[in-house]
């Protein structure tokens, strides 16, 4: 069973899609402002009804380029390299243009996962590694069992933790955490029960044995 099952609800469909269409307008002119990496520019997501019953991915000449009826719900308001869109198995999954499947992306809140320090979380074959928020690239191959957000550089990754799921809510257990940095590198390794805080001085707080302790990084 995927980790992404029963982290969803229905009534995130309905939250995303009031106000779609001027978001998706903003992040159009942004992105044309200041230069897509796409030759084509960036598609935006239509809610309006306009070229489909539902909400499409929409090109500047307001040509359908992907019926989002096809997915349950399409979340990204721009499409330049990378869309993410939960399909019909209620995965959230990355897609290119091409609509191939770049990889599972984590859920947080309901929703795909927040990008901290230009990064985000991802899965594939049951691992999570990190993708890049802008181009969608996977910058850190999957690996780690547990995952926590980039913060201050630095990111708490545990190589074998247990996933426990109690209702809609999930966590990890039983495995000892360490730190990467942005190119993947394990700067402090995994001897921790959990890594709580990184600062901006270079330090961590972190748990032991039940006591809470600071740490420098390097």
């Amino acid at each position: 069973m995927s980790i992404q099952h029963n982290l969803l609800n229905n009534s995130i469909c309905e939250a995303f899609r009031l106000s779609i269409k001027s978001l998706a307008i903003i992040g159009m002119l942004l992105v044309t402002a200041c230069g897509g990496p796409s030759e084509q520019g960036p598609w935006v997501l239509d809610c309006e009804g306009e070229v489909s019953e539902s909400c499409a991915y929409v090109d500047a000449k307001g040509k359908m380029m992907i019926d989002c009826q096809k997915y349950l719900l399409c979340f990204s308001e721009t499409f330049d390299n990378y869309a993410i869109v939960l399909d019909q198995d209620k995965e959230m999954i990355a897609i290119n243009r091409d609509e191939e499947v770049l990889y599972q992306v984590f859920v947080y809140d309901n929703g795909p996962d927040y990008p901290s320090d230009g990064y985000f979380r991802i899965i594939q074959d049951g691992k999570m590694g990190y993708a890049d928020a802008q181009t969608g690239e996977i910058k850190i191959k999957p690996q780690f069992s547990g995952a926590k957000p980039f913060e201050n550089q630095y990111a708490p990754v545990c190589p074998n933790c247990e996933l426990i799921r109690e209702d809609e809510h999930s966590f990890w257990e039983n495995g000892k955490w360490g730190l990467i940095d942005k190119n993947g590198t394990m700067v402090v390794e995994p001897q921790y029960d959990d890594i709580v805080e990184i600062s901006n001085d270079g330090e961590a707080s972190v748990i032991l044995a039940g006591e809470e302790t600071r740490i420098k990084i390097k």
